[in-house]
This record gives C-alpha cells, sequence and structure tokens, in this order.
C-alpha cells in the first residue's frame, strides 16, 4: 500500500500487450484493456529517453488476427497515480511476477521531475526493464 500526502489514485486497467516482429528502432504492439478495447500501437525509438507513438483503436477479429502473430506478451494491472501534480503510471506485473515499475511522460527529454520517495531505483535507461524486453525476453 502507497501513503503519501502528494499522491492520489485515480483509476486501474488489466492490460495485455503482445508483440509483434518489428525493425530495430521500433515496437509494435497489440494492447488490450479490461478484455474490451484494443488498440495497435507503433513506437519509434528516437533514444533512450525519447519515443514517438501512433496508436489507434482496433476492431477485436483485428486485434485477435495480429495476436497470433505474437513473439511476447506481458500481462500488468496499471494504477494511474496522481502525485504532485504529475500522472505515474505503476504497473504492476502479473505475468512476469514480482515486478513493479513506476512511469511518467515527461513534455520534453529534460523536463525536471520529483522522483516520489515510494521509489526504489530510477530504471529508464537498465536493459531488461521495457515491456518489449519482458515480453520477449521468455522465447
Amino acid at each position: 500500500m502507497l501513503r503519501c500526502e502528494k499522491s492520489s489514485f485515480v483509476f486501474s486497467n488489466i492490460i495485455v500487450q503482445h508483440y509483434l516482429e518489428s525493425a530495430n528502432n521500433q515496437t509494435i504492439r497489440v494492447r488490450e484493456y479490461n478484455k474490451k478495447t484494443h488498440e495497435l500501437c507503433i513506437k519509434f525509438i528516437q533514444s533512450k529517453m525519447e519515443r514517438h507513438e501512433i496508436e489507434f483503436v482496433i476492431d477485436q477479429d483485428i486485434a485477435k488476427e495480429l495476436i497470433e502473430h505474437s513473439i511476447g506478451f506481458v500481462i500488468k494491472v496499471r494504477h494511474k497515480l496522481k502525485y504532485d501534480s504529475k500522472f505515474w503510471d505503476i504497473n504492476i506485473y502479473i505475468d512476469p511476477l514480482d515486478l513493479y515499475i513506476g512511469e511518467v511522460e515527461l513534455s520534453h527529454k529534460d523536463e525536471e521531475v520529483e522522483i516520489p520517495d515510494w521509489a526504489i531505483k530510477e530504471v529508464t535507461a537498465t536493459p531488461g526493464f521495457s515491456n518489449y524486453e519482458l515480453a520477449t525476453s521468455r522465447r
């Protein structure tokens, strides 16, 4: 349980993310929210800190067809947490197990952000902690 004066939970989602084969500087994923809504996302990797994403909702039948080509997946419960005027995504991974990761979207790569006192370690540039790496490391 998290207790902090500057924090408040906003909502939670169960998310399943399937990854498809892609080029070295991009990832392609199919994301399912609460077994209802599906999105396709193409993420272009600009640097360790910068990504450009194109996301759009897709039909469930198209999602199922794309998922058949998945090279890996993660299942997580995402809690949206407001902390000191920023919204953090707190991901609790169900598969792989025993992993909690918090992330925050920055306006620009040099933006200063207060790291919450409940954060243990900064892992932004640490290999192995991206969703894609977590999903595909078990192949």
